[in-house]
């Protein structure tokens, strides 16, 4: 099965709500920026785009989704971290659905350079954030920098580092605990969201893609580069399928 333009992607794609690519002319758009959804409520910048479809509007918090990814990274820097896919609605982190950290070399008070050992050493580390409503606030998953799965500190300047991932939930499935994967493999379960994810009091935010492009106009980015949000939580072959079926085109 395929989308229009796009790879296979599973049996039924009527769950399928957003799909970008930044390496598919039919998906992509001009900028090189991923430009191009399914829903209509996606709006693009060339290095931002914003979307409405991933919501927490009704009487909980979003009860089953699975947002899936390709991130390059090309440089890093002496921040905290970046945030390649992020939703935090209107009350940051104590309403956010869904965040992808992207991890730097930080140091506080700033200054120095990356690996000069004055920062703390996070560059390549990512991490799945989220808030779970009315059970326990905001929780997270993580990979640590060393992780071999994304290749570890002794690869993590060769550079593009390209890496997929995956997270899945279902309320009613999984004893409510979402999915973590990295690069085709499940790395763990999150912690239990039985009533949903994200906060309804708050006025909700839109679900935001960012990729930032090199100013001389180079390939290189930093950022999301493949997105695809499904409204159900697909099953671990499924994921893995999108996981073989796309790893070509980044370099696998």
């Amino acid at each position: 099965m395929a989308t229009k333009g796009g790879p296979r992607i599973v049996e039924d794609l009527s769950n399928l709500k957003i799909h970008l690519d930044g390496g598919n002319p039919k998906l992509k758009g001009s900028g090189r920026s991923l430009k191009r959804g399914l829903n209509r409520g996606t709006t693009v910048s060339d290095t931002t785009i914003h979307t409405d479809a991933l919501d927490a509007t009704g009487d909980e918090g979003s009860p089953r989704f699975t947002v899936i990814t390709w991130i390059e990274i090309n440089a890093y820097n002496t921040g905290y971290a970046w945030h390649p896919i992020n939703k935090w609605n209107s009350n940051g982190t104590n309403s956010a659905s869904i965040v992808l950290y992207a991890f730097q070399d930080y140091r506080a008070g700033g200054g120095g350079s990356v690996g000069d050992g004055l920062g703390n050493n996070a560059h390549n580390s990512y991490g799945f954030y989220w808030h779970r409503y009315d059970a326990g606030g905001w929780s997270g998953y993580s990979l640590s920098s060393n992780n071999s799965i994304t290749g570890g500190t002794a690869e993590r300047n060769n550079f593009p580092r390209k890496n997929f991932f995956a997270f899945a939930y279902d309320k009613d499935l999984n004893n409510s605990e979402p999915k973590i994967y990295c690069n085709g493999q499940l790395m763990g379960n999150g912690s239990s969201s039985p009533n949903g994810i994200g906060n309804p009091t708050y006025t909700q935010g839109d679900l935001f893609i960012n990729t930032s492009y090199a100013a001389d106009g180079a390939d290189d980015s930093n950022g999301a580069t493949f997105l695809q949000v499904y409204d159900k939580m697909l099953s671990g072959d499924e994921i893995i399928d999108i996981y073989n079926t796309t790893k070509q085109q980044h370099g696998y």
